[in-house]
């Protein structure tokens, strides 16, 4: 959000949303604040956030905090599968 801000004249008013699919079952959204970002709207995004949800403030970095661990799980199960530790076929 950082990035995105540096191209306002209110840096202080970007930040992001990040929702969960399935949006109706997934309660968790990653509220992602910029450098820039005033904490008055992070507090607006907590109150949009409360639709049912969980926020949680993170700040700007590649991949939030699900995806950057999603990405070393998918990797790890790619590992496995490399040296042959499980297969991919399906049940017996």
């Amino acid at each position: 959000m950082t990035e995105p801000g540096a191209f306002t004249r209110r840096p202080d008013k970007i930040a992001g949303m990040h929702v969960f699919n399935p949006v109706p079952v997934m309660e968790l959204i990653e509220i992602v604040k910029g450098l820039s970002t005033s904490q008055k709207t992070i507090e607006a995004l907590k109150e949009v956030a409360q639709m049912n949800k969980r926020g949680v403030v993170v700040n700007d970095t590649p991949g939030f905090i699900v995806n950057r661990l999603l990405v070393l799980l998918c990797n790890e199960a790619i590992k496995m599968m490399e040296r042959e530790v499980a297969s991919s076929e399906g049940p017996i």
